[in-house]
């Protein structure tokens, strides 16, 4: 019996995935395949696309398709957007704390306002994916940047307030580095 080899779509891009681990040099040449540049594919931005839906009486629902946990209104666009980023920031606190996988952000479409999470809550959540890929726990994460398991666990925590250079130290412990950008509104 003959097993196909599973296949990565990447929009209407596609390669093959041989089965076994995945070499690092497998994973550059499946990226060269598919022309995806390797700073671009470790890039993660926390933005994502929000729609908004109008009620009967004026006001506006927001959701979020790729955080379906990620519900608010407002009386209007503004009020709108500006409760859904709270939403947001809290349901992806959610899958921290339920030590689920960080969604990733799809396209916004025509419609769609794209919604970030402030530079804090993003520095966070890319500090608690990190984490994840390498399998870091917060004790070890503590003892590579020489603070306690509760300072730790403070920095990878989006509910608790930090200072982003704080936790940008401990994504830099771990290879990564922040970046913010800044765009029209």
């Amino acid at each position: 019996m003959h097993h196909a080899e599973p296949s990565l779509y990447v929009g209407s891009r596609f390669t093959t995935v041989k089965q076994g681990e995945l070499s690092r040099g497998l994973v550059a040449a499946m990226l060269w395949q598919l022309n995806i540049d390797r700073e671009e594919f470790l890039t993660m931005t926390y933005a994502y696309p929000c729609e908004l839906t109008p009620v009967d009486d004026g006001s506006l629902i927001a959701t979020f398709p790729d955080v379906p946990e990620a519900i608010s209104g407002g009386a209007d666009r503004s009020e709108a957007l500006a409760m859904a980023e709270d939403a947001l920031a809290a349901a992806l606190a959610g899958y921290v704390h339920e030590k689920r996988e960080i969604p990733a952000p799809s396209e916004a479409v025509e419609g769609q306002a794209l919604v970030p999470v402030s530079p804090v809550v993003a520095a966070k959540l890319a500090l608690y994916s990190a984490m994840r890929t390498q399998r870091i726990t917060k004790v070890e994460l503590a003892r590579r940047l020489g603070i306690s398991e509760s300072a730790a666990r403070k920095l990878t925590n989006p509910d608790h307030r930090s200072h982003v250079s704080q936790v940008h130290k401990a994504l830099r412990a771990l290879g990564r580095s922040l970046r913010v950008e800044v765009t029209a509104a």
